[in-house]
């Protein structure tokens, strides 16, 4: 699978999770261990989750757009003030409880809004290296669940991100893109040009006129086998063909492809 960096990105130091509400119970098993050894591993669970777990305050490290900032204050949106988007899905969450209701299927007490979990709050941050800099005022909802930094964190002293940066994030998808340009190279011409092997006489395959963006030396379009294993492949050489000025409405369905020439 095709990941993208960005959306996968987690700073290198280890961090907890911080919570504008106060933390619940630690959601274990459904009653009590019947046996002493079963209660002490619950024990230690629910230490371990109270560890993992904090609730935000002033002076608490967090990670915002791969930074580190410092909380100066948590303030509830006044009711009056609250953004649209926040009110109507407090209308919508509200009216589903109340058609729970209706249905005898509603399950705990009626939802408040001055502490629905959904509720807007402004969270004001600092930069912690730059005391100066104006502070960042946030709003967000309460149920957010951020990354709490400890004191000593990992930073990259040419762009000032907590480590990995995204320099050498691209760097890695550099060096990635160059490995599988070198490995592409050796496709013979009848190969899939996703995982490079050959697509057999009865396999179905997805073709794209035109020629082929990956391997241009190769005479022929390029061919994919019409498989899960390749989908990702596909739908990348796809993006890029469509890019290039490809018709969506000629690309080929998956079809007993001959592997000839357009």
């Amino acid at each position: 699978m095709i990941i993208d960096p960005d959306k996968c990105w987690r700073p290198r130091t280890p961090t907890i999770t911080g919570h504008i509400d106060p933390i619940g119970k630690f959601g274990g098993r459904i009653g009590q261990a019947s046996t002493a050894s079963g209660r002490f591993a619950d024990r230690v669970s629910a230490a371990g989750f109270r560890a993992r777990h904090v609730q935000l305050a002033p002076g608490v490290l967090v990670v915002w757009d791969r930074a580190p900032w410092r909380v100066v204050s948590i303030d509830e949106r006044p009711g009056d003030l609250w953004p649209e988007r926040f009110e109507t899905a407090w209308d919508q969450h509200h009216a589903t409880w109340l058609s729970a209701l209706v249905a005898e299927r509603a399950t705990g007490p009626e939802p408040q809004r001055a502490t629905w979990n959904g509720r807007p709050v402004v969270i004001i941050l600092a930069d912690p290296a730059k005391p100066k800099r104006k502070p960042l005022h946030l709003c967000g909802p309460a149920r957010h669940q951020w990354d709490v930094l400890p004191e000593h964190y990992a930073v990259c002293v040419a762009c000032g991100e907590l480590a990995p940066c995204r320099h050498e994030k691209a760097n890695e998808v550099a060096d990635r893109e160059t490995a599988v340009s070198q490995v592409r190279m050796a496709f013979p011409a009848d190969a899939c040009m996703g995982c490079g092997e050959a697509i057999a006489g009865r396999q179905k395959a997805v073709a794209f006129p035109g020629p082929n963006l990956w391997r241009p030396d190769l005479p022929g379009h390029a061919r994919f086998h019409a498989r899960k294993d390749c989908e990702d492949w596909v739908e990348k050489y796809r993006a890029a063909w469509l890019a290039a000025g490809g018709d969506q409405l000629q690309q080929t369905q998956p079809t007993l492809d001959d592997g000839g020439t357009s």
